[in-house]
């Protein structure tokens, strides 16, 4: 005033900001009110003079501007009502009183907003919401609840006053408050006006806000129970054409998520890239914000710049690998990465080099989106791919600071599988190139091509199915099924029918689309029995047993193939069911479709659950109709010595190894001898030294230890790795020569045992087996049974330096070395033995 400068709005908004900054919200919010009217002092009366202002007088501007109703927190109007709820929080914390009264947070900012409403009426929604966040971000959502579910104030603020009170909720982190608001306001309990009220008893005026706000509370919920509701409103938005905002979106992608429906997710993902991400105008109508809902729509507020529909699909795509990732299926999540990356990102191909799937993984644009990388890493080691996570981290890391590594040890549990996985990921990418290439042509595929698709298709189903990822094979089949389906040219009837809205197409609600289920049984019938086969034991795998059936049943119809494969899968889903269906599927099946594996299908499931009754008889019918295999012959033993015949055991094994030597063309003492280790681990010893005639108890110990070291010294010879069978047999030797007496074999015999132990461990360390904790405990207790202390603090020092935590051969290691009295020796073994959580005081009192 005394520089004779006019004062606008925006230097009021600067200099609230300031103040804010400062934590002097007294300041900034008698600022905030000088531009609507003032505060009122303490010498007025508070009827006549409610709004005059004290200390702003020479603030205010000659004439009463309209406060700016554009929502955010960047904004004045916001920020102004944030700085008058934390004053008045800081006045009903300290027990104040207000220029008003006794201080009551709620009822002073929505009266501040009211007041605005006088200079701007339309602008009076922005205001109420404004007014809500405030108190939420303040932390007054329960002073903001029991003033907005007043009836009174419900009739005096309008319908806004609900979405306020539920933004009041999100902001103070309080998603379920937030619910219970959303039902509260929805069923009319408040006995609201009349033109508050439509069908159901909900607010008219708020709904298309409320309910994105619910969604967006929804996704906020981490115990989950809101994915059904979730999908329920989303389906209602979209077939009504309302916009919707892109926090609600992401809180349906959570919701799913915390409930674990991948499914969902991944169809919601995917109908969002058709509807939103590549088309140039969306066919959803979508805002940026839920506080866009509150101002009139346009078209220019739905469209998301390329960032944001980026930032926006990256969000998206990390809430569905998680949610696949929580449920085991984590082949699933790397493999909607790699669709969607491959797809939607214009790329031309995948490297071709099978050696460097590295360079096939950083390729992809999506995986330098941290978020999504931290769920692929994931996905990678539990499946065993820690090399590869290790890999991609150090690469990755030039271009971040710092990346969150969820699990930095690898799971053992999963280890088995990552090589099945390695060329699963192979296999898959080039079935997606594939894809790709053929919805860029404009011709249709041939019969030879479709044949080069289908080996392909079978490969990557078969290395997901070795990875225990089915339905990981499940999605890469249907994902190929829409690459492959044929468009059939429209008749003129077709036209003529959707020309006059008659199409079947044109009366579906448009949600019905985005959880649709396609039918891709046009596809099954053109595609061979292997893909077939596969598919149904990927349904069988993924508990879809109902799936299976009726995938076969429907591919067999009208098809003139025999399906050997298929008819083989589809009997696992009969076997799993109570009832006897799997037995009148046999008998109906043809001559041509029965072979060994379909007797040896149904041979191994009641083997498993110990019905041997059943597998006797599978395996007469198998010899019957030709279909003996070695290994239905080996479950038909171990039958034969589980089951409760008490005389003619012998008898029926020797009949059981006769059809089968006779089926490999060998003597029946070739084919014992050369599969002794297959037959004693379904038979047991004693039936095994049987067949092989060792009939001396005293010494078939012997004999077979004769028989483990000739073929362990065959393998040698012809440089490949000993089975670990005759391995095990050999490291035990020391333990049978104890069992006879207090050594009672000579030094040179015994120095002989420890060398054939030692070159036992050589065998093992080749096949890996010397890293499993039972051998290297036989080894070192054979070594110490034959008095070879120091070869077993060799064996123990060897563990060590691989950081193998085997505590029975430490153990024993420390015995060796102590009876040796190699102090450097035991005190290693001790240290280590102590830093591996083990408690050594009782072994130290043994050993001395």
């Amino acid at each position: 005033n005394e520089l004779n400068l006019d004062i606008h709005p925006s230097h009021y908004a600067f200099a609230i900001r300031a103040a804010c900054h400062e934590y002097r919200w007294e300041e900034a919010a008698d600022l905030f009110l000088a531009q609507i009217g003032g505060i009122a002092s303490d010498d007025d009366d508070q009827d006549n003079s409610r709004y005059r202002y004290n200390r702003s007088n020479l603030l205010a501007p000659g004439g009463f501007v309209p406060i700016d109703p554009t929502l955010g927190w960047d904004q004045p109007l916001q920020l102004g009502l944030y700085a008058v709820a934390r004053n008045e929080r800081s006045k009903m914390t300290l027990g104040r009183e207000s220029a008003v009264g006794v201080s009551n947070p709620s009822k002073i900012v929505f009266e501040t907003a009211l007041r605005m409403c006088m200079m701007s009426p339309s602008n009076k929604e922005n205001y109420v919401l404004a007014a809500g966040a405030a108190l939420g971000r303040a932390g007054l959502w329960s002073d903001c609840l029991d003033f907005a579910t007043s009836q009174e104030n419900v009739i005096s603020y309008g319908p806004s006053i609900a979405a306020a009170a539920m933004l009041a909720c999100i902001e103070s982190s309080r998603p379920i408050e937030a619910l219970h608001a959303y039902e509260f306001f929805r069923s009319g309990n408040q006995e609201t006006a009349s033109e508050w009220q439509w069908a159901g008893g909900s607010m008219t005026a708020a709904k298309s806000t409320c309910r994105d706000l619910a969604l967006n509370a929804m996704g906020g919920i981490y115990r989950g129970g809101c994915g059904d509701d979730a999908r329920r409103f989303l389906c209602e938005i979209i077939d009504e054409d309302s916009p919707l905002s892109r926090n609600a979106l992401l809180g349906v992608m959570r919701s799913f998520e915390y409930d674990g429906l991948w499914e969902a997710s991944i169809d919601l993902l995917h109908a969002f890239v058709h509807s939103v991400y590549l088309p140039s105008i969306p066919k959803w109508r979508f805002v940026r914000d839920t506080m866009g809902l509150s101002s009139d729509y346009t078209e220019t507020e739905a469209v998301l710049s390329k960032q944001e529909r980026e930032e926006l699909l990256a969000e998206m795509l990390t809430s569905t690998m998680r949610a696949c990732n929580r449920s085991g299926h984590f082949g699933l999540a790397i493999l909607q990465c790699n669709i969607l990356d491959s797809t939607y990102f214009n790329k031309d191909a995948f490297p071709s080099k099978e050696d460097c799937i590295t360079s096939t993984i950083l390729s992809q644009g999506l995986i330098k989106n941290r978020s999504v990388f931290e769920c692929y890493s994931h996905s990678l080691r539990k499946l065993g791919c820690g090399r590869i996570t290790e890999l991609l981290t150090r690469k990755l890391s030039q271009d971040w600071n710092s990346i969150k590594d969820r699990n930095p040890r690898l799971d053992t549990k999963y280890m088995r599988i990552s090589d099945s996985w390695c060329s699963a990921m192979i296999a898959m990418n080039r079935i997606i190139e594939t894809c790709l290439l053929i919805r860029r042509g404009n011709e249709s595929t041939s019969s030879e091509s479709l044949i080069l698709v289908e080996r392909g298709l079978f490969r990557a189903m078969s290395h997901c199915l070795d990875s225990k990822q089915s339905t990981a094979a499940l999605h890469l089949f249907k994902y190929a099924a829409k690459a492959l389906k044929h468009k059939e040219q429209e008749s003129f009837t077709k036209r003529v029918l959707n020309f006059l809205g008659g199409d079947r197409r044109s009366r579906e609600k448009p949600s019905d689309i985005i959880f649709e289920t396609t039918d891709y049984m046009d596809l099954a019938k053109q595609l061979g029995d292997s893909v077939n086969s596969v598919l149904i034991d990927s349904y069988n795998t993924s508990g879809k047993m109902e799936g299976a059936r009726i995938h076969f049943f429907e591919s067999k119809e009208d098809c003139s193939r025999v399906m050997v494969q298929s008819s083989n899968s589809i009997m696992t889903s009969f076997l799993q069911s109570d009832d006897f269906e799997w037995t009148d599927f046999l008998d109906k099946l043809s001559a041509e479709c029965l072979t060994p594996s379909t007797f040896l299908t149904i041979a191994r499931h009641f083997s498993d659950i110990g019905d041997c009754q059943q597998v006797g008889e599978i395996y007469n019918k198998a010899r019957s109709a030709g279909c003996v295999s070695e290994e239905l012959g080996l479950i038909a033993m171990k039958a034969v010595n589980e089951s409760e015949i008490s005389k003619g055991k012998m008898t029926i094994l020797r009949k059981i190894v006769r059809d089968v030597s006779n089926l490999v063309g060998m003597s029946e003492t070739d084919w014992i001898s050369s599969n002794y280790w297959n037959i004693k681990g379904y038979v047991g010893f004693h039936h095994a030294r049987l067949l092989m005639k060792w009939n001396d108890p005293k010494t078939s110990q012997k004999e077979e230890l004769l028989l483990a070291v000739s073929e362990m010294r065959k393998c040698v010879k012809k440089g490949i790795v000993t089975k670990n069978a005759p391995l095990h047999c050999i490291v035990k030797q020391g333990q049978l020569f104890s069992a006879v007496g207090e050594f009672p074999i000579s030094e040179r015999q015994a120095m002989a045992a420890i060398n054939l132990i030692l070159e036992a461990c050589v065998e093992a360390d080749r096949s890996g087996l010397f890293n499993d904790y039972t051998f290297t405990a036989e080894v070192a207790k054979s070594l110490r049974g034959l008095r070879g202390n120091k070869q077993c603090i060799s064996i123990a020092k060897a563990l060590i330096s691989r950081k193998l935590k085997h505590k029975v051969a430490v153990e024993e290691g420390i015995h060796a070395a102590s009876e040796e009295r190699d102090d450097d020796a035991f005190q290693l073994f001790v240290n280590f033995y102590e830093k591996s959580g083990c408690n050594s005081s009782d072994l130290l009192r043994a050993s001395s």
